[in-house]
């Protein structure tokens, strides 16, 4: 019997409810083999149905209504110390490198490179004050709402995990 819902409709909405995902992801929650994948991908992205960034390392896809800022911020929500540091911004209001040095516990030169990298994006604002710089996310409601989507897309990659180790384990 013949599928009553058109091909790529499952991987728009994967993309949808995980934006950001990655190929070998994608694989995995749409059962696809990689050569299917790839050229219904390849359909969506050539009927403006879906956006891919490709990255040196990695490409990445999200539904069309998802920004490039979004997409670019997006990016740095998902790694876990530029979130923290992001997070900590947010409920702090700002703080100096020193302070989130100190709350991350890592060398001030980790540090820097966070800070760097979260400010040359422009997720991050750094005004000089005397020999310090005071840091804070440069646009809080933006980062906040990408945030809680982060969380949301994160919660439901964990209780897929256990329900499918739960379920191997029942067999």
């Amino acid at each position: 019997m013949a599928s009553l819902i058109p091909p790529g409709s499952a991987l728009l909405v994967t993309v949808s409810k995980f934006p950001g995902i990655r190929f070998r992801e994608l694989g995995a929650k749409t059962g696809l083999a990689n050569g299917t994948l790839a050229y219904r991908l390849g359909l969506l992205e050539k009927k403006g149905l879906l956006r891919v960034e490709r990255g040196p390392r990695f490409t990445s896809f999200y539904p069309t209504d998802f920004s490039p800022e979004d997409s670019r911020i997006f990016a740095l929500v998902r790694q876990n110390r530029s979130r923290e540091i992001m997070s900590l911004l947010l409920k702090a209001g700002h703080a100096t490198h020193g302070e989130i040095a100190s709350h991350l516990r890592v060398a001030p030169s980790t540090a820097s490179w966070y800070l760097g990298r979260l400010t040359k994006s422009g997720v991050l604002a750094a005004e000089p004050l005397g020999r310090e710089t005071i840091y804070a996310v440069a646009t809080p409601n933006r980062v906040l709402r990408l945030l809680s989507l982060h969380r949301s897309t994160w919660q439901e990659n964990v209780v897929s995990s256990f329900v499918s180790a739960w379920e191997d384990l029942s067999i």
